[in-house]
C-alpha cells in the first residue's frame, strides 16, 4: 500500500501518530497541588478538553484511512493498479480481476489483502501497478509439501469423475492413503492440512467461475 500510495499512506501515518501522543498525554493525571487546580470543575474541564482532542484525533486518523482505501478503490478501478486472485494451488496462473468488478467488491481489508463481494465471496489478492513488467508478484509463506501438487491432481482427478468423497475431512483422508500408496518415498502431510487445501481448492474454482462469468460477454 505504501509504495503504490505515498502520499495518502504518509498522512494516514502522521495522524495515527498524532493520536497515539494525544492518547499518551491523556494519560498523566489532570489538576495539581493548589487551587484552581485542585478544583473539581478545574479537573473536569480538563478531562473534557482530552476526550474532545482524543475523538478530534481518532477521527481524522479514520478519515485519512477511509481516504486511502478510496484511493486505492478509484487507482483499482481506472486501472492504474491492477489486482490478481492469488491461486490457491502452486503452478496455478494470478487470474487478473476485471476493473469494473471493483463496482462490487467494496469491502477490503488491506492488512490481510482480502476482498470481498457478493459473486466471489472473499478472495485473497496481489497487486501490482499498470505497466510494471510482465512478472507477476508472489506471496512469501512457508514452503509447500512436496507431496501438495501430488495430492491435489488426485483431487482434481477424483472431483471430476465424481469420485471424492463427501466432506474434507473424508476427503484428504483418502487422498492421504493413497499417495502413501503411489509415493511412498514422501512424507505424508497432516489431515487437516489436507482438507485446508481442499477448502481452499474448492474457494478458488467458485471465484475462478464468478470471474469468468463476469469476463463472458454479454
Amino acid at each position: 500500500m505504501q509504495e503504490f500510495l505515498p502520499d495518502e499512506w504518509q498522512k494516514w501515518e502522521d495522524l495515527k501518530r498524532q493520536q497515539r501522543d494525544v492518547r499518551e498525554r491523556s494519560r498523566t493525571p489532570p489538576g495539581g497541588r493548589r487551587w484552581p487546580e485542585t478544583d473539581a470543575r478545574h479537573i473536569s474541564s480538563i478531562k473534557m478538553r482530552r476526550q474532545a482532542a482524543s475523538r478530534a484525533a481518532s477521527d481524522a486518523a479514520n478519515s485519512a484511512w477511509n481516504d486511502l482505501k478510496r484511493a486505492l478503490f478509484d487507482q483499482l478501478m481506472s486501472g492504474d493498479l491492477i489486482a490478481y486472485v492469488t491461486p490457491g494451488s502452486p503452478g496455478d496462473p494470478h487470474r487478473q480481476i476485471p476493473r469494473l468488478l471493483w463496482q462490487e467488491l467494496r469491502t477490503v481489508s488491506v492488512q490481510d489483502s482480502l476482498a470481498a463481494g457478493v459473486s466471489v465471496g472473499t478472495i485473497k489478492i496481489l497487486i501490482h501497478r499498470a505497466g510494471a513488467g510482465e512478472e507477476r508478484p508472489r506471496a512469501a509463506g512457508r514452503p509447500q509439501s512436496q507431496a501438495r501438487p501430488i495430492i491435489m491432481d488426485e483431487f482434481r482427478r477424483r472431483r471430476e469423475a465424481g469420485e471424492a468423497q463427501d466432506g474434507a475431512h473424508k476427503e484428504a483422508a483418502e487422498l492421504i492413503r493413497i499417495q502413501k500408496t503411489t509415493h511412498p518415498e514422501l512424507e505424508p502431510p497432516q489431515a487437516q492440512t489436507v482438507a485446508r487445501w481442499i477448502r481452499e481448492e474448492l474457494k478458488r474454482l467458485s471465484a475462478r467461475q464468478a470471474l469468468d462469468r463476469t469476463n463472458d460477454p454479454e
